[in-house]
């Protein structure tokens, strides 16, 4: 059971795969693993938490150099396999349109 409250306008559909995101378009990509993703956002588990409204530039993991997509966190928290030395976060994110 989940304490936090789903603010889903859509349903998303699970998916795993990879991505990559920076925090401005030609900066540093990091990898990440995509879980779930709609019409309107997607989620995915990252190294690194961010905090609330932070802007991100979404990337095909093929692509590193190509910007596929601007979102912004709509939340994030531990993942349930956080570990001290090797962490990782669950992040929500909203595409821009």
């Amino acid at each position: 059971m989940s304490i936090y409250k789903n603010q889903r306008g859509e349903t998303r559909s699970s998916i795993l795969g990879d991505i990559s995101y920076s925090r401005i378009p030609e900066g540093e990509a990091f990898d990440a693993e995509l879980r779930d993703t709609s019409h309107d956002g997607m989620g995915f588990v990252s190294r690194f938490p961010y905090l609330r409204g932070t802007e991100i530039f979404l990337r095909s993991k093929n692509d590193r150099e190509r910007v596929i997509q601007k979102a912004t966190v709509a939340w994030s928290r531990p993942s349930t396999y956080f570990k001290k030395l090797h962490p990782r976060y669950r992040v929500g994110v909203r595409f821009h349109h």
